[in-house]
């Protein structure tokens, strides 16, 4: 059990064995929290990077759990259990949040002291991960605006800016495609490729996005495996057009998914009318080579 787990075990037991005579937990077995979307690709794709489960029994929190995870509660008979999905907010291990776009999954479970159950008896969505029962989530159906780059059409909708020294194009090798898989229209992924001289990448989204309302969160979700640091930030669409750095990505050896909160970006400017979002990196010295692959970026925000 990771330490995490282990403080809210702990916390889970102090808050609810006063108030129920159960002494012998029930064990509900998590083993991942998926993502549905909407077919047509509206919402992009269902690639997340859902890493906890934040459990509550009758509106409770019971804890926050890392998954896979099983989890003792300290009740019995059908109780309403309630799912929220946790991610870590710009990457950062200590930032554990639940994810502002994801509804809440809630259903009703049949909880027996010292025995294990998944979801196959819950009233809600599921699917099945490496033999068990788990929970869908979904966005919420109304109220969000999403904008998507899959990298399966002809065109990118990111262009290399004056200053860059490498375009953005895409790549259909399936050994560099993020979960290349043509029957489900995954065979596409965006790369730059860093050599020699052309050291340095900066690329801009072709659509500009209207400024957003005090009070609301904006999001930038991507898909990345690269060699390099990345930066992520907006230009910002004021009297005189303003470049905003925002958040940070460390190289890596394989595929992942991070969560960019750009709302201090976005909301910094009390003058723009407008913005656009832009990824450069630059290779570190001593490399003389580097790639950056990019895919199911979506910025997602209330409209």
């Amino acid at each position: 059990m990771n330490r995490l787990a282990h403080i809210w075990v702990i916390f889970a037991a102090i808050a609810l064995v006063s108030c129920d005579k159960t002494t012998e937990p029930a064990y509900l077995h998590i083993e991942s929290v998926e993502l549905e979307v909407e077919p047509d690709f509206s919402q992009g794709t269902n690639a997340h990077g859902i890493r906890d489960a934040w459990v509550y029994l009758n509106d409770r929190l019971v804890g926050i759990y890392e998954l896979p995870a099983t989890v003792p509660i300290i009740s019995e008979g059908e109780q309403k259990i309630t799912i929220l999905g946790g991610v870590l907010k710009n990457g950062i291990q200590t930032a554990r949040i639940t994810y502002p776009f994801y509804q809440q999954y809630v259903t009703n479970l049949d909880l027996k002291p010292g025995v294990t159950i998944d979801f196959s008896g819950s009233s809600g969505a599921t699917t099945q991960k490496n033999g068990h029962s788990v929970p869908v989530l979904r966005y919420f159906e109304t109220g969000l605006v999403f904008w998507n780059e899959r990298f399966e059409d002809a065109g990118v909708q990111f262009e290399a800016t004056a200053e860059s020294q490498a375009n953005m194009s895409i790549t259909q090798n399936p050994a560099q495609v993020y979960n290349h898989d043509p029957a489900n229209q995954s065979t596409g992924s965006g790369i730059v490729v860093l050599e020699g001289n052309n050291r340095y990448f900066e690329v801009r989204s072709t659509f500009s996005f209207p400024q957003i309302a005090p009070g609301t969160e904006i999001y930038l979700e991507l898909n990345y495996h690269t060699a390099c640091t990345l930066q992520v930030g907006v230009y910002q669409d004021t009297p005189f057009e303003t470049k905003v750095y925002g958040k940070g990505i460390r190289p890596n050896n394989q595929w992942s998914k991070i969560y960019i909160d750009l709302t201090p970006e976005v909301r910094g400017s009390t003058n723009g009318s407008s913005f656009s979002i832009f990824i450069e990196g630059i290779l570190d010295n001593g490399q003389n080579f580097g790639e950056v692959f990019i895919d199911n970026v979506k910025l997602v925000y209330p409209g």
